[in-house]
């Protein structure tokens, strides 16, 4: 075995390393893994299901790693530029656009564009997490 101590953590194998890594050995723990907040944690996780083979483990235990370790800062920044473009797109369309009365709408300017931003995040985060919890579900089909 690896030089990795393990030990049994609520049904699950979790070896002890520089990071904490979840191991699935059957269908069962990865069935409880897709039902419980491990899912919304970013530990590692470690397919080992006797059904499927090194490489298919190893690839799909990467995509939900992958997703699972999303942050959202892609369509974070997608959103941003949007909402910036249009906001400039609505301040070149004001009749007095160098006036003193924009000074007093820069700030709601700049408040819709992070909003937009933070939206564009937890939209990002939430669809990598859909996507993780897919994967899981249609693994499941595979090895149940």
């Amino acid at each position: 075995m690896s030089s990795l101590s393990e030990s049994k953590i609520a049904s699950f194998d979790i070896a002890s390393s520089s990071a904490n890594v979840l191991i699935i050995r059957t269908a069962d723990q990865l069935r409880s893994y897709g039902n419980s907040p491990l899912m919304k944690t970013k530990q590692p996780l470690l397919l080992q299901l006797p059904e499927l083979s090194a490489e298919e483990s190893t690839a799909i235990s990467e995509r939900i790693n992958h997703d699972l370790n999303e942050c959202g800062c892609s369509l974070g920044a997608k959103f941003m530029i949007s909402a910036l473009l249009l906001v400039v797109g609505w301040l070149f369309t004001q009749p007095l656009m160098f006036s003193p009365a924009l000074l007093w709408q820069l700030p709601l300017m700049l408040a819709i564009v992070v909003a937009a931003a933070g939206t564009g995040k937890m939209m990002g985060i939430s669809r990598a997490r859909r996507r993780a919890k897919h994967e899981v579900e249609l693994l499941l089909k595979t090895v149940s």
